[in-house]
């Protein structure tokens, strides 16, 4: 069974650019994926489609991807990528938040941005690792979020039931996933009530568990 950070052989590229230009090529092949997730959807979308839009041939597109699955777990690893380090520019000791509501709103702020760069891989990651291949990458978010939330959780409320936290912890990851792919989508007023309830909701979640 893959590890967390294993690519399954399924998924795994054909070989990793190393010059420039390669490198230049893979990155203008994901953003092409992620435009087309979002224009066309998932099933529509093809190894073909991909060269198509991306003016590139599909012998090129297989020199990097065996498939359209090992696009689409670059794709959910590179986003995945820019999660942890979001996460990490957010750790609650490295900024200095002055309070846990000021943590709060920074990290949801931070968490939105994150899933409106990604607005069509992040409609069907749900799918996505619902596949066997790409379940590698759901026990990699999975772990950086719930680390990350509990030790910012603990820092400001150090005598909280270990057993609670954890169920808070999974009560906001979830939460705050479902809310935040559909909300990106949304016309900006409904966009902005949408963010509203959100901190609202999970602020009291944390202070309910926390007292």
């Amino acid at each position: 069974m893959p590890t967390a950070h294993t690519e399954p052989v399924k998924v795994r590229r054909r070989k990793q650019p190393q010059q420039e230009r390669a490198k230049n090529t893979v990155e203008k092949l994901l953003d092409v994926t992620e435009q087309l997730l979002d224009e066309i959807g998932l099933d529509a979308v093809t190894t073909i489609v991909i060269a198509e839009r991306a003016s590139l041939s599909v012998g090129t597109v297989y020199e990097y991807f065996p498939n359209k699955q090992s696009i689409l777990f670059a794709l959910a690893g590179r986003w995945i990528a820019t999660l942890e380090r979001v996460l990490g520019a957010n750790e609650v000791e490295e900024r200095g938040f002055r309070s846990w509501s000021e943590w709060c709103d920074s990290y949801l702020n931070a968490m939105f941005d994150i899933y409106a760069q990604e607005r069509g891989l992040v409609r069907y990651y749900d799918t996505l690792v619902s596949v066997p291949e790409l379940r590698a990458l759901d026990l990699r978010v999975d772990s950086a979020m719930t680390g990350y939330l509990q030790r910012s959780i603990s820092i400001f409320f150090p005598k909280v039931n270990k057993e609670a936290l954890d169920v808070l912890t999974r009560m906001l990851i979830t939460i705050v996933h479902n809310t935040l792919r559909f909300a990106v989508s949304l016309p900006p007023t409904a966009k902005r009530k949408m963010m509203d309830n959100l901190h609202f909701i999970v602020q009291t979640l944390i202070l309910k568990t926390v007292h």
